[in-house]
């Protein structure tokens, strides 16, 4: 393969990694607490949808209500909704029910129709609040 060749491959691929990095969308780093009417929710996870983007993330509360997304997520504004936490698996022998999920957050928040809350993401570093109200 000559010098040539060489270079303009190195060419092309300088240009398209630029032009990837000039196209990269401002994002936000994420953290917040979640409350409903107040009261800390001390279980389950809260999820940030952006559907016209196809762009969802959720993450986990902690037993005072905070939680921090994985990774950043691009600048924009985002329907929330509780993400109530999962049944453990039972043992099938058994015969007894599985027990029961207890949250303070009403099931018509537990979705993305029945929230009706949204949030803004800015570019840096975000607290964002979430206070489930009736």
């Amino acid at each position: 393969m000559s010098n040539r060749v060489i270079m303009l491959q190195i060419a092309a691929i300088g240009v398209v990694s630029l032009a990837l990095v000039g196209c990269s969308e401002p994002t936000g780093a994420v953290t917040g607490k979640v409350t409903y009417k107040g009261e800390v929710v001390t279980n389950g996870a809260i999820a940030f949808q952006m559907p016209s983007k196809g762009i969802a993330q959720n993450a986990k509360l902690d037993a005072a209500g905070k939680f921090t997304m994985a990774t950043p997520l691009p600048a924009g504004t985002y329907k929330v909704f509780y993400v109530p936490p999962a049944v453990e698996p039972q043992d099938p022998t058994k015969k007894t029910p599985p027990p029961e999920v207890k949250t303070i957050v009403p099931s018509k928040f537990h979705d993305l129709q029945g929230s009706n809350l949204s949030v803004d993401v800015k570019s840096g570093k975000n607290d964002i609040p979430i206070d489930f109200k009736d």
